[in-house]
Formats: structure tokens, C-alpha cells, sequence
């Protein structure tokens, strides 16, 4: 079947961030940014935004259930749907019976304060489908005592400091889990380095280490992939001046993901540039610079010096002794 790829236009409304979504006539549709996907017979028009499991985890932790893909509140502007299919992020047995699906897969139904369990007319690989939807807050949920594989991403994180350092994430495959992650790692200054997700489904629970082709220090030694927060690795490497490979590791010692960090993509050009200009002009700057802290200060930020050398700056007697560091 050929789905329509549509991308969503964004709003704020409160400090929330809104999607819309428009298909201009019949036909099988999927939003590129959260993998939602619906069917019309007409014109329809629709809005979502993506909301936290966190104030229903206590009533599902009693049904027995938890998430099993993103939690989205869906509006209906104009026009009707015939079939809505939401993203999960669960790896499906193509064996695994429909029956058996729909009594360990449910979808979690926000309804004027109340939360509902419903059924679901058919479990795909990534998605669940629903017949003629009514809406408010929806998101698939899973049968708690069962082991499942998941599909995951790996999201990277560089500082933008002399010294590198990488925040190094792995979570199931939810867009709205990775861009409250990216938002928080951009807070901190740290900049993402896109890279392939793990091609397989990883095993929920399951630990896993991480290892690179050069010396570095990694903490922790190991992490759980689980469904809620997440946790990551940071990865510090003192003398990074060539590329790299990283790899992710399971319990068992079976290869999960391995990616190449190349030098481009975490060596900051316009640190390079600095560094170039005060080579060039350090004579004159040495005699004529007078705010040697604020520059050293800029000069740390961007990376350009590193902890040692901003150290001896402010441990330097005189104002001349402090440039030529």
C-alpha cells in the first residue's frame, strides 16, 4: 500500500507545540515527522501534539500494562477519518497471531480525565489501526509481564569545548522521547551528530556497553534500555584529533550498532578560524590586549583552549604573560 508523505506545519499554543496536518482529498496519508498515518474518503483536516505518559504510569503500572509508542492528543478540525494507524515502536512477530496481539496490545484512551483500555483492529510492524476513531489522547500501549523487542535509536551529542565529550543516548524509537532529549542536550550547549539508528530490534531490559576504536573514558560501564527515562553514556576523549569508530555492545557480546565519528563532524571550523587569527596577530595582541580574562573566557567556550591553558592564564603574574599562553 502507498502512503502519502505529508509534513506537518508547526505551532506554539500555550508553550505547547502543535502539528497540523492537511490532506486535500482521499486517499492513505502519513505524517514524515511522527509516523501517524490515516485514511479519508474526502478532505480532512487534523492537529496533534505529542503529551507525557508520566501522569498516567501509576494507573497503567496497576492494569499491568506500559507504553508502547508516543502518546498523542489528536483534534479533528474538518472533515472525517475512516481508519487511523498509530506508531509504536515494538518489534511484531509476523508470526505472532493477530488474537494474541489485541489481547496483549492495547490502546490507552485519555477521555475526560478518564483513562480507558481499547482494543485495536489490527497490529502492523509500526503501527496499530483503528476503525473509525473518535479522538482525544491515544497511544499504544503493552502487556506488562511480556518480554518484547523494541525498536531504538541512538542519538549523540558533542560539546562544543576543546576536549570532547559525547552524550551518547539509547531509547526506543519515539519522536517525542528524541526531541525532548534534543531539547535538553541544546540547553546544555551540545550539538547532535546525526548517525544510522541500530538496524535490529533490541531486547527491552536488556544492558549494553559502549566502546571506541580510541582511547577514552565511558560512564557508566553499562546501561538498561527501558521504556521510560532515558539514560545515556558520556564519553570523554582528551586527544580526539582523528576519526573514530563507536560501538554498542550487548550483555551477550553481540554487536548492536556501530557507527564512524568523523573529525568534520565534531571539530568546530570557527574555532579553527580563531585559533588561525591569533597565531597570525599574537605579537600585536600580546602588547595591546587588555581584557585577557573575558578573551581567554571566549576562547574556552568555543574551544579553542582547553582547562590546562585557561588555568595558566589566570595563574600568570602579568597581563603580557597571560597572552602569550
Amino acid at each position: 500500500m502507498f502512503w502519502i508523505q505529508v509534513e506537518p506545519s508547526v505551532s506554539t499554543e500555550d508553550e505547547t507545540t502543535v502539528y497540523t496536518l492537511d490532506s486535500s482529498a482521499a486517499g492513505h496519508y502519513e505524517c514524515i515527522l511522527s509516523g501517524l498515518r490515516w485514511v479519508c474518503e474526502s478532505k480532512v483536516s487534523l492537529q496533534y501534539q505529542f503529551s507525557s505518559w508520566e501522569p498516567h504510569r501509576a494507573t497503567l503500572n496497576n492494569m499491568r500494562f506500559e507504553e508502547g509508542g508516543p502518546l498523542l492528543d489528536i483534534t479533528m478540525i474538518s472533515g472525517k477519518l475512516e481508519e487511523i494507524h498509530l506508531p509504536h515502536f515494538v518489534c511484531i512477530d509476523p508470526d505472532y497471531p493477530q488474537s494474541c496481539l489485541r489481547e496483549d496490545i492495547k490502546v490507552l484512551h485519555v477521555k475526560d480525565n478518564r483513562v480507558l483500555l481499547e482494543e485495536v483492529d489490527e497490529v502492523t510492524r509500526f503501527h496499530a489501526k483503528l476503525l473509525h476513531p473518535s479522538f482525544s489522547g491515544r497511544g499504544l500501549v503493552l502487556r506488562r509481564m511480556l518480554h518484547w523487542r523494541v525498536h531504538c535509536d541512538l542519538l549523540i551529542f558533542r560539546s562544543t569545548r576543546a576536549l570532547l565529550t559525547l552524550h551518547t543516548y539509547l531509547i526506543r524509537c519515539d519522536p517525542s522521547l528524541a526531541r525532548e532529549v534534543e531539547a535538553q542536550e541544546k540547553s546544555y550547549g551540545f550539538l547532535r551528530l546525526p548517525k544510522p539508528k541500530p538496524e535490529k530490534s533490541l531486547w527491552k531490559g536488556s544492558r549494553f556497553a559502549l566502546k571506541t576504536s580510541c582511547q577514552s573514558s565511558i560512564t557508566p560501564q553499562t546501561i538498561k534500555l527501558r521504556s521510560t527515562r532515558p539514560n545515556y553514556f558520556e564519553v570523554y576523549i582528551k586527544d580526539a584529533a582523528m576519526d573514530f569508530e563507536m560501538e554498542l555492545i550487548s550483555e551477550r557480546g553481540e554487536s548492536a550498532w556501530k557507527a564512524e565519528i568523523r573529525t568534520e563532524e565534531y571539530r568546530d571550523d570557527s574555532s579553527t578560524r580563531d585559533s588561525e587569527f591569533v597565531d597570525e596577530f599574537r605579537p600585536q595582541l600580546i602588547q595591546k590586549v587588555n581584557n585577557v580574562f573575558a578573551i581567554a573566557d571566549i576562547l574556552f567556550t568555543k574551544g579553542v583552549i582547553g582547562e590546562e591553558i585557561n588555568a595558566n592564564i589566570s595563574a600568570a603574574p602579568t597581563r603580557q604573560a597571560k597572552m602569550r599562553h
